[in-house]
């Protein structure tokens, strides 16, 4: 260390040869600049960046693709099947981004590291981008005595939207969509018109998917729907066969259908006529409405509702009203009243009977209102306890007889009395049946004078 006052001794070859020195200094300068080259040095690594598309709906583009790092930006264009050299690239770790990529792509390696010992050195980036796709093809078909050969359009939506135009009996084809779920849709089409398959899946990169666009041209034509309704707690769900039977101007048709509850069956295009619709082992109750079918408008659909009922656990009650006895016989009308799990009232003429809906199971009481003395009910409470059964009652009022000895029936409270009681009236010497009843009664008045008197005397 050196210190104040003190000298620097020089080697005696330097000190005689002085041109060494500066020998030395260069070449320790240049050793220097060889064995630790710096990011301010010259550096010769490059970046190679490889465009490459895959897929059957490849595009053939160019694309901007950014390398950034400290410091350090390049955005560069490259076109598919080519490569960029990115030149002079100093020592650091780099990513690398394509601008608008498509799903799907990749930059690989990514990110980069360039060391210093990685001079002189040209590294290599590969940048794929995917475009597998499929193609759509439509073809057209009319069919018909009517079909006119006309020309048709689509629109096709999914990943991409398409317009199509397409000719009768021909076939258009699609440029390369990208794979997806498409629907085709017919503008303007007319009734009828199919389209299978739609919507579309093209899921096959290179693959072609055809659909057959089909519209019917049909002459005074319509359709026959049935809807099955099954009704009631016990509704079995079934399926029920149906006969249709016609008289058009083409002839007389006749022919099945097999339609399951709560669904609608649909003909296809029937001649214009008249149609009935039968139930094959319909159950009672059954109905079918509208029938028979008038099918009168071209293209036009009607339907029908056959509609079953299935009651659950119910019966019903009947009444009959009965006057019993001879004589004149009152038509009524009566009135009867029934409680039990539902409440009635019937009126009900003599010697008719009626019968209820389908009730409940339960008990029912009858009861006739302002009924005569002996009016009788039989059976009374009433049981409904088996499904779909009838139980009968009868309702009896009883005949009176009148003071002629003629028999009469009242439907309210008995306004005519008939007895076999004498009656006692006011003596009035009109009435001979009274005379003989009061001098009975004179007489037996006077025996008790007699006897009870003379026994008074005696005490």
């Amino acid at each position: 260390m050196r210190t104040a006052g003190s000298t620097i001794r020089r080697h005696p070859w330097l000190t005689r040869h002085p041109w060494l020195t500066v020998i030395a200094f260069v070449l320790g300068v240049l050793a220097a600049a060889v064995v630790v080259p710096t990011s301010a040095a010259a550096c010769d690594t490059s970046v190679v960046i490889r465009k490459v598309e895959t897929g059957a709906g490849a595009p053939g583009g160019t694309y901007t693709i950014v390398m950034t790092g400290a410091d350090f930006r390049r955005e560069v264009s490259v076109t598919a099947g080519a490569e960029v050299t990115i030149p002079n690239v100093p020592p650091g770790t780099y990513t690398f981004e394509e601008l608008g990529a498509p799903t799907g792509a990749t930059i690989v390696p990514n990110p980069i590291t360039i060391s210093q010992r990685q001079y002189d050195q040209e590294i290599e980036v590969l940048a794929t981008n995917p475009y597998p796709a499929g193609r759509l093809a439509i073809t057209k078909v009319e069919t018909g005595d009517t079909a006119p050969g006309g020309t048709y359009t689509f629109t096709i939506s999914g990943p991409t939207e398409v317009t199509a135009t397409v000719t009768a009996g021909e076939t258009w084809t699609s440029d390369w969509l990208p794979l997806g779920t498409y629907t085709v849709t017919e503008v303007d089409a007319p009734d009828g018109a199919t389209i299978e398959p739609n919507p579309v899946v093209l899921d096959t990169d290179g693959a072609t998917v055809t659909v057959t666009a089909t519209n019917p041209y049909r002459d005074h034509h319509a359709r026959l729907a049935i809807t099955k309704v099954e009704t009631g707690d016990t509704a079995p769900g079934g399926t029920y066969t149906f006969v249709i039977s016609g008289s058009t101007a083409e002839g007389t048709l006749e022919f099945p259908a097999t339609v399951t509850a709560g669904e609608t069956w649909t003909s296809d295009w029937l001649p214009l006529g008249t149609y009935t619709v039968t139930e094959v082992d319909a159950p009672e109750g059954a109905t079918i409405e509208p029938n028979p079918v008038v099918l009168d408008t071209d293209g036009a659909t009607v339907t029908v509702t056959a509609t079953n009922p299935y009651r659950d656990h119910q019966a019903r009650l009947a009444i009959t009203k009965v006057i019993a006895g001879g004589g004149s016989t009152p038509a009524g009308p009566w009135t009867l009243d029934i409680t039990g799990p539902v409440d009635l009232t019937v009126t009900i003429s003599t010697g008719e009977t009626w019968t209820s809906d389908w009730l409940p199971l339960g008990t029912y009481t009858v009861t006739e209102r302002d009924a005569p003395a002996g009016a009788t009910i039989e059976p009374n409470p009433v049981v409904l306890d088996t499904d779909g059964a009838t139980v009968a009652v009868t309702v009896t009022n009883p005949a009176v007889e009148s003071e002629s000895g003629t028999t009469t029936t009242t439907t309210t409270p008995p306004t005519t009395t008939t007895t076999t009681t004498p009656r006692i009236l006011a003596a009035t010497g009109t009435d001979s049946t009274t005379l003989p009843l009061a001098a009975g009664v004179l007489v037996l008045v006077g025996i008790a004078l007699v006897t009870i008197v003379p026994a008074r005397r005696r005490r």
